[in-house]
């Protein structure tokens, strides 16, 4: 018997198309499907076929599957800012037959103009057929001004699959910022306390901190690490005044915001005016007046 099976699996189950073989039950002592089973009944022993085929040399069982992507979204902008970083997200369509994931060496691949050392992608997470996922690229701009090309497309160790796009991105120089506020009761002051904050959709992008402002204009000369012609929204803070929130469209040149003015209502410097605003008061007030807001 056991050569019969050698035979068959070295001699007749040969061609290409085959794809499996299933003759048997391992272990099945109960009628209908005793008669194939390989382990004998009532023991822990097999049959020899069992011992034949187990030492058989094998194929690896990785059958050809249909590989294929689609790109459903991607926020990789026209313009960029020169010496600058971004995370770029990327939602691909698994429409292949294949699951992606790092251990079979799923990748989304980057060409280009972009060096290896200014491009990161992001693990890949476990992708099934039919099922979405986000990719990011984590992008470092270059020093100087030009158009760069990246090229993006799913690939299996090194070979390339699926849709693929191309797209041209102008590096240029870092936009510039002009902000106005007023200190309540007219107050003046020449310190390098302010912070602006940059968001975007809710999400934090980049901060400025020891900002300075002169008869309440102040500036921001060169803004890095965002994307020009794009709306965010802006958060002026200061030590003891009460944050100031602005949506801006920030162009690619100059943009100008005004913050109107900031109150002096944060007692205890905590970004916000609540309860525990007043026993920081009565302390200013008994200690001789010593927080900036009071």
């Amino acid at each position: 018997m056991a050569s019969n099976w050698q035979k068959a699996f070295e001699e007749v189950w040969v061609e290409n198309g085959i794809v499996a073989i299933t003759p048997f039950v391992l272990s099945y002592s109960e009628s209908p499907f005793a008669l194939f089973s390989w382990k004998k009944p009532t023991t822990q022993e097999f049959y020899p076929q069992y011992e034949m085929v187990q030492n058989m040399q094998k194929v690896k069982g990785a059958p050809e599957q249909i590989k294929d992507s689609k790109f459903l979204a991607n926020s990789i902008p026209d313009e960029l800012v020169i010496n600058s970083f971004y995370e770029l997200p990327i939602r691909v369509l698994n429409k292949g037959q294949s699951i992606w994931n790092e251990e079979e060496s799923y990748t989304l691949g980057i060409q280009g103009d972009f060096s290896s050392d200014q491009v990161l992608v992001s693990n890949l997470a476990k992708t099934l057929p039919n099922q979405e996922t986000d990719i990011y690229i984590a992008l470092k701009t270059p020093k100087e001004k030009g158009d760069k090309e990246i090229i993006v497309q799913m690939q299996k160790e090194t070979v390339a699959f699926g849709e693929s796009f191309r797209k041209k991105i102008s590096l240029i120089p870092p936009p510039h910022l002009t902000f106005k506020a007023k200190l309540f009761a007219g107050k003046e002051d020449s310190k390098n306390d302010i912070q602006i904050a940059f968001y975007e959709n809710g999400i934090f992008r980049k901060e400025y901190q020891n900002l300075i402002m002169k008869e309440g204009v102040g500036e921001i000369a060169e803004i890095y690490d965002v994307v020009p012609n794009k709306y965010y929204s802006l958060i002026i803070r200061k030590p003891y005044f009460l944050p100031k929130k602005k949506d801006i469209f920030l162009s690619e040149e100059t943009t100008s915001v005004d913050f109107e003015t900031l109150l002096p209502f944060d007692f205890n410097n905590d970004a916000d005016f609540d309860f525990w605003d007043f026993p920081a008061a009565f302390e200013s007030v008994f200690s001789g007046g010593k927080t900036e807001g009071g």
